[in-house]
């Protein structure tokens, strides 16, 4: 079922997502078969990546073949990715194979992408040349406003834990709360729960929760029950599972946007 007026208010509480670029230096060693070479962002992003190729040597006489995994901790990147078998699909697995017919190239992944760690190994060039990488770029996306924050007074530990917690909320900020920017990156209402609840408390980007709110609101399954989850693309859609506690996290939600807002019209509406 679909209430189309809800879904427009939902798409005018759309937010324009902040966008920041973040570089790193290449590596000054030319690459041949086998070889291999990670690069630490420093910390965690969500977005998309480019990299600077170039080649050295005779004239590029094949493609340049490589194959690269992004990871948000160090220790995905070392794990053997043909071994898993779980019931989570394989293709949420973050790497990816590509032939590179001419250097230089700029070289732009299509994908977002959440990580901290990218390892790239070449595959195969040919005897004649060697690859050369000049630099890293990543354009970063994110719908938390840093500007809004404000930093309590905590011991160093309680300060290191409010940092990583703060960078996995800013992480699932996207055009809607996500339950995480890896994989499903699915609207969730349990996740909504406590997403909106950390966000009152920190980025106060409220418009997002409402946005979530008229979602869930306006795509529905048989007699208005809600689903556990919606996806946003290509269009607005539900998911066909429901669970009755995740139904009634609505409940709360909805109370608890309206404790932080005062917002009676929509609480009214909805």
């Amino acid at each position: 079922m679909v209430n189309q007026e809800f879904l427009n208010k939902a798409e005018a509480l759309k937010p324009e997502l902040i966008e920041e670029t973040v570089s790193l230096k290449g590596c000054e060693r030319p690459l041949k078969d086998g070889d291999e070479i990670v690069f630490d962002f420093g910390n965690h992003y969500v977005g998309y990546l480019s990299i600077d190729f170039s080649c050295t040597g005779h004239h590029q006489d094949a493609p340049f073949y490589f194959q690269i995994q992004f990871a948000e901790i160090e220790k995905e990147l070392y794990q053997d990715t043909q071994d898993y078998h779980g019931w989570i699909s394989k293709s949420w697995i973050q790497e990816e194979r590509v032939h590179i017919d001419v250097l230089p190239a700029n070289y732009y992944f299509e994908r977002r992408y959440a990580f901290r760690y990218v390892r790239i190994r070449v595959l195969a060039v040919s005897d004649n040349y060697s690859v050369m990488i000049n630099g890293l770029k990543a354009r970063t996306v994110s719908s938390a406003d840093e500007m809004k924050l404000s930093h309590p007074s905590f011991s160093e530990e309680d300060r290191r834990l409010d940092e990583i917690s703060l960078r996995t909320l800013h992480s699932c900020m996207q055009e809607v709360f996500e339950d995480g920017p890896k994989r499903d990156r699915r609207l969730w209402l349990g996740d909504l729960r406590l997403e909106a609840l950390t966000n009152y408390e920190t980025y106060q980007n409220n418009d997002l929760v409402k946005r979530c709110l008229y979602l869930f609101a306006g795509t529905t399954l048989e007699k208005g029950r809600l689903a556990n989850n919606v996806f946003i693309s290509p269009q607005v859609e539900c998911d066909y599972q429901t669970m009755f506690d995740y139904t009634l996290f609505y409940i709360n939600i909805l109370s608890d946007y309206y404790e932080n807002t005062k917002d009676k019209k929509t609480l009214a509406e909805l």
